[in-house]
């Protein structure tokens, strides 16, 4: 008996969510599920990292300069290997839709944009 519970021991799950503690067809219980399937919102948690500039890099200002740009890139792309993470958005890589001379550009700041034109399109975008 004992080496049967001992084999099983490793399907125990202990891992819980708070929809198992409501009965299946509870008004809260509904309710969440209907809000998480219009809303589309995922069972992975979501983190927020606010990253600062420090040392040489502070004293030019912001990350909307080429240097510190590249260095937010760098950060976002080695967050995106971490095992487990399945997708970082940082201003080097979220998509945007900028109007340059008629034409309507997509693609992320970097690539859409010359360093010039960075920070006033992001003081004009309030997504970002």
């Amino acid at each position: 008996m004992v080496v049967l519970c001992g084999l099983q021991i490793s399907k125990l799950s202990t891992k819980y969510s708070i929809k198992e503690f409501y009965p299946k067809n509870h008004p809260i219980l509904n309710m969440t599920d209907e809000v998480e399937n219009r809303f589309q919102l995922h069972s992975t948690p979501t983190f927020l990292a606010v990253l600062s500039l420090d040392g040489a890099s502070r004293s030019s200002g912001s990350w909307l300069t080429p240097s510190n740009f590249e260095k937010l890139k760098s950060v976002t792309s080695q967050l995106g290997e971490v095992a487990n993470v399945k997708n970082v958005t940082s201003l080097a890589n979220v998509d945007i839709a900028v109007n340059v001379q008629n034409e309507l550009r997509v693609g992320n700041l970097g690539e859409s944009l010359p360093s010039s034109e960075w920070k006033k399109t992001v003081d004009q975008l309030p997504l970002l």
